[in-house]
């Protein structure tokens, strides 16, 4: 692995040194930043398109896999040792082998979207109220969803399809573009989830491929590589050998390392596309891992815009079909595995440009997100005396608005007022052994305690808290499943 000069971590933020100064400028900050997942994904290996700040400042290769491992980021392959390496040459999509993916397990998708993608849905009242209030819509609408990873609301199994929930389909932050307690691409703009930047998408840093890859140890790089490189790369006529190229032939290395192990996975007529289509974001699931597209082997995919079969494949959206998820099985026709509407996309602009799979996430999405604490200005977590003061000069001059600097009160349904409602949820993060002071336009306010009850409220948090420790399982370690799927 190759580790780069960028960036570093100083405190709660990272510094970049000489040439990779920020490339936006005018960035609005809300309140500090957001929080870490209470159970963060692992780290992916990824990358970043030809049009990213860092890919123009040659500051890393579009052909490169990257990962961060603070405090730097790592090219852990580059596109040589892929058998890519020319000039044009840019990584679509990314996949490990996820052979021992069973058709009843039951995962959540993972994707990251481009540019251009705005979302179709605003975030769900659930996980405003569970504390994570960001979705694709959300931070497309703040300026930087290009460098977000995000996760489906709805579940999955190659079984049966989408698992019917009380929710509608929707989507949350898991992975912000940068700086959310170390579980972020390290990408332009250099933001926290709650900040919002002026529209200037060519400083937006594009995660266009990611894959998780459970079978590395330290200091190796990935095995049982599949991918695709865009329709303009230098490559793809070497590398597609009889095929003709394509932006939607699928490649794998068994041993990155070397370049001359790269072969064909699956040409486009293997996947039923035609040669002007391109894949750029999938997960193969390669049952015996021995790269050759048979049996009983799935990919699921999607196609960037403007490919012809978004027109031609049965059931695609009439409406952002490039933010589908497809299916094929060896041997069979592409099909939509999920619609755009079921990922919580479907504008006419959406595309979603990088794919994986997350198992066992349907009881614990919202851990998985980035948070919003309620009334903690400080960033360290919780709501303590330290932000009550922030808080109260908030409620005080509020006068229906929320004034500058005031987004951290804001927390029920973020409806644009500090009130009682969100003093009771300041009261709910509250960490300290003291009670917290009285608020006295709140006294009244249902659901709030009264003086004498905090503590019994005190007790049962403390109660609570130490239930969740000794209740919480040990991690599993990176690999049972094989190949890629989460444990």
């Amino acid at each position: 692995m190759r580790r780069m000069n960028l960036p570093v971590r100083t405190g709660s933020r990272r510094l970049r040194p000489g040439p990779t100064a920020l490339l936006v400028t005018g960035v609005l900050t809300a309140a500090g930043r957001a929080s870490a997942p209470t159970d963060p994904l692992p780290p992916p290996v990824y990358s970043f398109d030809a049009a990213s700040p860092k890919v123009v400042a040659a500051l890393v290769r579009a052909d490169s896999l990257l990962e961060f491992i603070a405090p730097d980021l790592v090219t852990v392959l580059t596109g040589a040792e892929l058998g890519a390496g020319g000039a044009s040459d840019d990584v679509d999509a990314l996949s490990a082998a996820n052979s021992n993916i069973v058709d009843l397990d039951v995962f959540a998708i993972l994707f990251s979207i481009d540019r251009e993608s705005r979302g179709a849905v605003p975030p769900d009242p659930a996980l405003v109220a569970a504390g994570t209030p960001y979705n694709a819509m959300d931070q497309a609408d703040r300026g930087h969803a290009a460098g977000d990873q995000f996760m489906t609301t709805l579940t999955f199994s190659l079984d049966s399809g989408a698992t019917a929930l009380s929710s509608d389909p929707n989507n949350l932050l898991v992975r912000n573009n940068f700086d959310e307690g170390g579980h972020d691409f390290v990408a332009d703009p250099e933001t926290s989830a709650d900040d919002s930047v002026p529209p200037n998408r060519a400083a937006e840093d594009n995660v266009d491929a990611t894959a998780l890859f459970y079978d590395r140890t330290s200091g190796q790089a990935p095995a049982n590589v599949y991918f695709s490189l865009s329709s303009t790369s230098s490559s793809l006529a070497s590398l597609s050998g009889a095929t003709p190229p394509s932006g939607a032939n699928l490649f794998y290395n068994p041993a990155p390392a070397a370049a001359g192990l790269t072969t064909m996975f699956a040409g486009y007529g293997d996947l039923g596309l035609v040669q002007a289509d391109d894949v750029d974001a999938m997960t193969v699931i390669d049952r015996d891992a021995d790269g050759v597209f048979g049996g009983s082997d799935v990919v699921l995919f999607s196609l960037a815009p403007g490919s012809p079969s978004l027109t031609t494949i049965v059931g695609a959206s009439a409406v952002g079909a490039a933010a589908d998820v497809f299916r094929v099985d060896a041997g069979g026709p592409s099909l939509v595995f999920a619609a755009a509407a079921q990922l919580g996309l479907g504008n006419a602009a959406d595309n979603v440009d990088a794919l994986d799979l997350s198992f066992g996430a349907a009881a614990r999405a919202a851990s998985h997100g980035i948070r919003r604490v309620c009334g903690d200005f400080d960033n360290d977590g919780d709501a303590g005396a330290d932000d009550f003061a922030q808080f109260e000069a908030c409620f005080s001059s509020s006068d229906g608005a929320v004034q500058p600097g005031c987004e951290r009160a804001d927390c029920a349904a973020t409806d644009g007022v500090v009130d009682c409602s969100d003093w009771l949820l300041f009261l709910a993060a509250w960490s300290e052994t003291e009670p917290p002071p009285l608020l006295t336009p709140c006294a009244g306010f249902a659901g709030v305690p009264a003086a004498g009850e905090w503590g019994l409220v005190l007790l049962t948090l403390l109660v609570l808290a130490m239930g969740t420790i000794l209740i919480r399982r040990r991690p599993v370690p990176f690999g049972p499943r094989g190949g890629g799927a989460e444990p």
